[in-house]
């Protein structure tokens, strides 16, 4: 089940009591009792049935066991719920279901387990990611390997039985089970429930066949029916080994080791534990061991504890059911009483909210609940959205902004009016009227007023947009304005594909990884060599293909509005091309080459060259040269090349020393600039974030002594690549 069956693969193998002749049971309401793949299966297979826990096949008035057919996960499953339904007299409730029935439609769950499937997320028995192997498609289950079921029913049992502190195992094929898996393999061993084969082997990677799950089923259950332990109510007990499961929200260092908070579920009710480490607790990750100061909060574990003190934790899952792994942006488009769906350009997502009673809500700046945020909207309000989405792709937060008008982009704003890049103009009301804010992260902050964001939108960097909610007042002004700075839709024309990922769906081109969306529907345009696809995975298929066939392929890609995946792709075969990037070291004009590093590189007259240098480029070798040899520039170049020869330069300088020659200072950061005394005119503008150093801690004091005290001031600039100053060094 990959590392993602409840993060363990844990062995299963069921207890095979006697090798023999086997015998005829003529009193066996199974027509196939003698057809068994080993002796003494069929007192189980009868025990199974005699329990309702396991029933035949109806063929022909005849009823057939037929114990050698393999058990898919779904089958598993349901026999682990009905075993645990019956021990402790309760099913799941219909919210529960209710809530993972997204999860499990989009991981095509048939219909008849989600009970069985929703109880075990529920209880933590599986994880979301562990539902991925349950079918080969829509309508083909997998079968379950051996190792998998006993995770299922070890998990199960381990809401019952205590693990062991130090568990180890003694199979002869111990090295194929993973070190997460040995505390419940240990369990089930110790409970006599799941022992090896008679060569003691475990065969954890085998499929599981219907006499082998009899013999887990009924030995299982009458087990829990002869022990009806549960787990010790005072867990805190010197000496007695507890386990806690859940998710880490709060560690901190202690004399001796740390203190661990874990919140986690009891038979489906929320509850908090905590407990120490020492020098001698082990942390187990994956097949490897870690230490305590490596786990954080938010990761998914089980801590098997010496009263309170833990002896070994199980790193099950890294991540954070309450920490944002990601944000998510859009308009809502429909809400239901567990799931969210949001909209953001072409695309739409539905995501499960992982529990709707204490997700944290806030609306136009105040705190709201989930329940209130459904109601405005299923009356009618609309509302932009910033989604806080945990590992597992649950929300946990949800910032929302009610308006009129939302998700439009701005194309200028000044103290009078506000215009839209879809040529619409606004006006405001009065100043002390007008409500200000923006959206940053997960955070909403007001602002005193409007020239506070039109700096935000003079600081903006060439890559960046600004969004607004609007709302209005009967005159059309605007009464209040959400803005949203975030990164603009971008494009890559013409760049070599150097990789295809089609487990992630992603291509590479360079270092950069370019996604697509989880739905074929959500990429408006597919072309390959002049062939055009509708779904992504044989999209990237032809494309890995032409890659071993040694093809050269260029890409068009444009991405969608968040700049998370690709919306249009336009793949070509092309000649032979490659880049290079790096720091400037030289160039020569006569002999047309440029050096990067220990390489040199040719170019032609046809080269094109682009160079960001403050608010000016540098468009051709001269400039190039003036700017590496007089001007000490430090550049950082991307090298475009075809055939062994540049064709393009892009890059943009990256630092630069000189006297200052001009300084002209303003209120607002953003509108102040530099020009320095060298070849070129370059302005460089200050941003809002940019940092001081040396002997002036601010603009203004640079005002005072270029300006007033007409001193000679010498700076050292750091720019971005927009050509924006983020550090400045003077002296004087």
């Amino acid at each position: 089940m990959k590392k993602s069956i409840l993060a363990v693969a844990a062995a299963a193998v069921m207890a095979i009591s006697s090798v023999g002749t086997v015998p005829a049971y003529a009193a066996s309401v199974f027509a196939d009792i003698n057809n068994l793949p080993w002796a003494g299966a069929a007192t189980y297979i009868e025990e199974a049935y005699n329990q309702g826990l396991m029933a035949g096949y109806n063929e022909n008035g005849k009823l057939y066991c037929k114990a050698k057919n393999n058990v898919t996960y779904n089958e598993a499953v349901q026999l682990m719920y009905s075993i645990m339904s019956k021990y402790k007299g309760t099913t799941v409730s219909s919210s529960v279901v209710s809530k993972w029935t997204n999860t499990m439609a989009a991981n095509n769950i048939p219909s008849w387990a989600y009970n069985a499937v929703a109880y075990a997320l529920e209880n933590s028995i599986l994880s979301k990611n562990d539902l991925r192997i349950f079918m080969a498609n829509a309508s083909t289950q997998n079968n379950a390997r051996r190792e998998d079921v006993a995770v299922i029913f070890g998990k199960a049992l381990a809401t019952v039985y205590s693990l062991s502190s130090k568990p180890t195992i003694s199979y002869g094929d111990s090295s194929s089970v993973s070190t997460t898996s040995v505390p419940y393999l240990e369990l089930l061993n110790r409970l006599n429930i799941m022992v090896g084969d008679s060569n003691n082997k475990f065969n954890p990677k085998a499929a599981i066949n219907r006499a082998e799950m009899a013999v887990l089923v009924s030995k299982t259950y009458n087990t829990l029916k002869g022990n009806g332990t549960s787990t010790p109510t005072n867990p805190g007990q010197t000496g007695q080994v507890v386990q806690y499961s859940g998710t880490i929200k709060s560690k901190t260092s202690t004399a001796g080791g740390y203190s661990i908070s874990v919140s986690g579920k009891t038979n489906g009710v929320s509850i908090t534990y905590t407990f120490t480490t020492n020098s001698a607790t082990t942390v187990i990750s994956g097949s490897s061991t870690t230490t305590v100061d490596k786990l954080k909060t938010g990761d998914s574990i089980v801590a098997v504890c010496n009263g309170s003190v833990a002896s070994t934790i199980l790193l099950m899952a890294s991540g954070s059911s309450t920490t944002a792994a990601e944000t998510k942006s859009g308009t809502i488009s429909g809400m239901t009483s567990s799931t969210i769906s949001i909209k953001s350009g072409s695309s739409s997502k539905t995501y499960d909210v992982e529990d709707t009673s204490s997700t944290k809500v806030t609306i136009d700046g105040s705190n709201s609940t989930y329940a209130s945020l459904k109601n405005k909207f299923n009356g009618g309000n609309d509302y932009t959205v910033k989604l806080s989405l945990n590992s597992n792709d649950e929300v946990i937060q949800i910032v929302a902004e009610s308006g009129k008008s939302s998700g439009n982009e701005v194309k200028s704003i000044t103290s009078r009016k506000l215009t839209l890049t879809n040529g619409k103009s606004y006006g405001y009301v009065d100043d002390d009227e007008l409500v200000v804010k923006l959206v940053s992260g997960t955070s909403t902050k007001t602002l005193d007023d409007i020239d506070d964001l039109i700096e935000k939108f003079d600081d903006m960097k060439s890559s960046e947009k600004m969004t607004v909610a609007l709302t209005l007042d009967k005159h059309d002004d605007i009464e209040k304005i959400v803005a949203t700075i975030s990164s603009k839709s971008s494009s890559s024309s013409g760049k070599t594909i150097s990789s295809v990922d089609r487990d992630k769906a992603y291509i590479k081109i360079g270092s950069d990884k370019y996604h697509f969306p989880d739905d074929d529907d959500d990429v408006k345009t597919m072309k390959f060599d002049g062939d055009t696809y509708e779904r992504i995975d044989k999209f990237l298929k032809a494309l890995e293909n032409a890659l071993d066939d040694d093809e050269t392929l260029k890409a068009d890609i444009t991405m969608d509005d968040d700049d998370e995946y690709i919306y249009k792709i336009t793949v070509t075969i092309g000649s032979s091309s490659s880049d290079a990037s790096g720091t400037l070291k030289s160039i020569d004009t006569d002999d047309r080459t440029i050096k990067i590093g220990s390489k040199t590189y040719d170019y032609t007259k046809s080269t094109d060259f682009s160079i960001t240098d403050g608010n000016d480029e540098i468009d051709d070798d001269d400039d190039l040269y003036d700017a590496i040899r007089k001007d000490e520039k430090t550049i950082e170049i991307e090298l475009t090349i075809k055939n062994k020869e540049v064709t393009k330069v892009e890059g943009y300088v990256k630092s630069v020393k000189a006297d200052i020659d001009k300084f002209e200072y303003n209120k607002t950061a953003s509108k102040c600039y530099v020009v320095l005394d060298n070849s070129s005119n370059a302005k460089y503008y200050f941003t809002s974030k940019t940092k001081f150093s040396g002997d002036c801690d601010d603009t203004k004091d640079i005002d005072k002594a270029f300006n007033d005290d007409d001193e000679t001031v010498t700076a050292t600039l750091t720019l971005d690549k927009d050509g924006k100053i983020t550090n400045i060094k003077t002296s004087y």
